[in-house]
């Protein structure tokens, strides 16, 4: 690695000494500059996450902080450090939260970042609490928890409420050609067919578009292949499923509605899959995603005079008076395609439209329950979303003077 330096040429190094190096050493160093950093910063953000330490077999609590850096003029993300729980209750997790976090100063805390389990929020009134007993008047800021939490599991909502169980046909195909080559090629000499289903995501629905496109392209040949295939072995779930689905004759109408919801929600998923500092944008961005989605659902004239977030989460959607009627519901254009396709009565049809309906209303309401728009921090920071400066002037000077109303302690650094 040193060709010109001599010393370096003899120079040796043990994996436990550089182990012992970068633990007692480099990482102390820099612990420490993050500690006495977050110090001398105005105010900080931690985000918290807990997950299972297949090690230690124990709850693990991942602590991240944020905060903005004068010298670099931006925002830093940093790991801070983890803390391992037995239990995880709301009283567990105050107690190693505050056990993570006891080398800061906790009245600079502007806002605690964190997924949507009710522990977590039952985690947060009891921080709160203490906060106060402690006698620290700044309170914590409140823009709801992950927003890419709360879409993903509001999809999972609305499958669920619409019975279709997509999500166990496209595992079990999945798995009938996962790790099992001869499988493969008896399947490309039957049908021509050279690709084969994609992994199906569990904790990220919304991200199983491409998942559920490619299985619709295959479901046909791989129908056949189960049907007509004498070597598969008897008793294989993932061939039971795939043989219940196929005498589903909507089943394929019910993967394009799948297909065409996943990818209405998949751009918000995307642009907030970062570690850009993207709050600003939240407000607008959830705003354009409930509207685009209730498009599919709610009558035009109920859109139209819903012309304010506010207005639009208020739309009572179990009112039939606000909904289209079951021939204009937008169910996506490949669906449209299968449902022309599909050799079934006029009575399932309907029955399928109003599944889809109960889909699409069930991840609207979810969304609406756990969404960020309820809050008013998360409608007075858009102020400084760029788009609404240049097109809306008037809207965001006035959640300008809301963010100065809300953050009296804690000065954004907009200037």
């Amino acid at each position: 690695m040193f060709p010109d330096s001599k010393v370096a040429e003899k120079f040796s190094l043990g994996r436990t000494k550089a182990s012992y190096i970068i633990n007692y050493g480099l990482a102390k160093f820099f612990a420490q500059e993050l500690k006495d950093k977050l110090k001398s910063t105005e105010s900080f953000v931690i985000c918290f996450d807990e997950s299972l330490n297949r090690v230690v077999q124990r709850g693990q609590m991942d602590l991240v902080v944020r905060y903005f850096d004068d010298a670099a003029n931006q925002v830093i993300k940093k790991y801070l450090t983890s803390v391992f729980l037995g239990r995880a209750t709301a009283t567990d997790l105050l107690a190693k939260f505050k056990e993570g976090i006891a080398s800061l100063p906790r009245s600079k805390l502007m806002q605690i970042s964190m997924d949507g389990p009710s522990v977590n929020w039952s985690f947060l009134d009891k921080y709160e609490e203490d906060l106060t007993q402690e006698d620290i008047a700044e309170k914590l800021l409140h823009i709801g928890s992950c927003g890419l939490h709360v879409v993903n599991g509001a999809f999972q909502t609305g499958h669920q409420q619409s019975g279709w169980k997509i999500n166990r046909v496209l595992r079990a195909m999945y798995r009938l050609f996962k790790d099992v080559p001869a499988r493969r090629a008896l399947f490309t000499e039957m049908t021509g067919c050279k690709t084969f289903p994609k992994k199906f995501c569990q904790i990220r629905w919304t991200a199983n578009a491409s998942v559920a496109d490619a299985v619709l392209k295959l479901y046909d040949n791989v129908c056949k292949f189960v049907k007509e295939e004498k070597k598969l072995p008897k008793g294989l779930s993932s061939v039971a499923l795939i043989k219940e689905s196929s005498a589903d004759s909507l089943f394929k109408c019910k993967l394009a509605c799948f297909a065409s919801i996943a990818k209405a929600t998949e751009g918000f998923l995307t642009k907030f899959q970062s570690t850009a500092p993207l709050a600003p944008f939240l407000y607008d961005d959830i705003t354009d995603l409930m509207r685009n989605l209730m498009q599919r659902v709610v009558k035009s004239n109920v859109l139209e005079a819903a012309d304010t977030p506010r207005k639009l989460i208020a739309v009572d959607l179990k009112d039939d008076k606000n909904l289209l009627s079951r021939d204009k519901l937008g169910i996506g254009i490949g669906a449209v395609s299968e449902l022309a396709k599909a050799k079934c009565s006029d009575l399932q049809k309907m029955e399928f439209k109003m599944q889809f309906r109960k889909f699409i209303i069930a991840l609207i309401e979810k969304t609406v329950e756990r969404s960020p728009l309820k809050y008013k921090a998360t409608r007075a920071i858009s102020c400084i979303n760029p788009s609404l400066i240049l097109y809306n002037r008037t809207t965001s000077e006035a959640r300008l003077l809301q963010r100065t109303a809300l953050l009296p302690t804690y000065q954004c650094h907009i200037n």
